[in-house]
């Protein structure tokens, strides 16, 4: 059995890493304060997972043909031309 799990990752992160920085360290022992240092800290555990072999690498569930973002664009330029032809 493990001696880490996901509940005490930033605890195992820090004592894993050689070097941790000073801003890293703040972050993983008091939390993020702004949105920005919110998504640093999913990089942080997005490492960590990588570090111990949880992650893979790919992301799930996005689609990779661009139907999804090409149709919203064509349906946005469609609202677009009818407020500018009214």
């Amino acid at each position: 059995m493990n001696d880490w799990s996901e509940e005490n990752w930033q605890e195992d992160y820090l004592d894993t890493k050689a070097r941790v920085s000073s801003y890293d360290r703040n972050l993983l022992e008091n939390g993020a304060k702004t949105w920005i240092q919110s998504v640093y800290i999913g990089l942080l555990k997005r490492r960590w997972m990588k570090m111990r072999g949880i992650a893979s690498g790919e992301v799930e569930n996005v689609p990779n043909d661009g139907s999804t973002y090409q149709s919203s664009f064509l349906e946005f330029e469609k609202r677009v031309d009818q407020y500018i032809n009214k």
